[in-house]
């Protein structure tokens, strides 16, 4: 665990391979910043989660695969006011993130499930059932927005693994995904700032971006 000082307050971080897991985030924007400086390629966020399915088990895991986020006034963005354009949020999570972490939770968890719409809210912030099932939200959760957008914006890959329930040995399937991720990245994650280099917009020292 390291100690680190951001532009957004201190914070401590673990890297392990090259990955910081996370969980139970307060200060997602001196994550983001604290790992980006500690040399990580990517980011793990464990989410406690709520079932808003009827047919999702009341104990399993979720890699989800899309989120719709429902708060307002959380900060979506580390750039304010930069202008260096859209940054798409297609895929919402890291492709070889996911991967990873659905081949250890399913070899070890048999509850487990690829895919999933997880909606962001508030603490406290009740979602009705009508409006779970107008955005299909399968599961509701307070963290994984904004992080995952600042993760974006930093060219960090971010995947999310949604615990539903009381699930055992998620440090197992962690430190097995970790091993089974590639050393080097072919997702996408790791040029999402690619346009503003190419329009001169940004330099190679990815503090100045901010």
């Amino acid at each position: 665990m390291r100690d680190f000082s951001t532009p957004y307050g201190p914070i401590a971080v673990a890297l392990h391979a090259g990955v910081v897991v996370a969980h139970d985030v307060q200060a997602p924007q001196a994550l983001a910043y604290a790992a980006k400086e500690a040399g990580a390629t990517r980011i793990i966020e464990l989410v406690q989660a709520q079932p808003a399915d009827r047919l999702l088990p009341s104990i399993a895991l979720v890699l989800p695969h899309d989120l719709v986020d429902l708060t307002n006034g959380r900060g979506q963005t580390l750039v304010v006011g930069k202008g260096y354009g859209f940054i798409s949020q297609n895929p919402a999570f890291c492709p070889e993130t996911r991967a990873a972490l659905l081949q250890a939770a399913v070899a070890q968890q048999p509850l487990t499930f690829a895919r999933g719409i997880v909606g962001i809210v508030a603490p406290g912030q009740h979602l009705a059932p009508d409006q779970a099932r107008l955005w299909n939200i399968h599961l509701t959760s307070t963290g994984i927005a904004p992080l995952c957008y600042f993760c974006k914006e930093l060219e960090l890959c971010y995947a999310p693994l949604c615990i539903v329930g009381a699930v055992p040995d998620v440090a197992g399937i962690i430190d097995a995904a970790v091993a089974a991720l590639p050393a080097a990245r072919a997702c996408p994650c790791a040029t999402t700032m690619q346009p503003a280099r190419a329009r001169g917009l940004v330099s190679d020292d990815w503090r100045t971006w901010l």
